[in-house]
């Protein structure tokens, strides 16, 4: 299992990875994966920590942001493109 550092770094490489796309071109998705990963990077810092309480935070933290993606961001993009007649 990867240590709450060594996740960090590789999450903070791609917020720059994204951050530099949405400096290239401004949108607002590249900007919600960025704040997603870096709450996503908290969340493995403290769940991998070795205090009790941060630790059951960060798994909650995590908990949260799954249910974030599968139940609510999938349905609203699909529901929103639907709804902007792409296509």
């Amino acid at each position: 299992m990867a240590s709450g550092p060594r996740v960090a770094s590789r999450v903070a490489g791609a917020v720059a990875a994204l951050a530099d796309l949405a400096l290239r071109r401004p949108v607002t998705v590249p900007a919600a994966i960025c704040s997603t990963l870096v709450t996503a990077a908290a969340a493995g810092v403290l769940a991998g920590s070795d205090l009790y309480p941060a630790r059951e935070f960060g798994l909650a933290v995590a908990a949260g942001l799954l249910i974030d993606l599968v139940l609510l961001r999938v349905p609203l993009v699909a529901a929103l493109t639907r709804w902007g007649g792409a296509g």
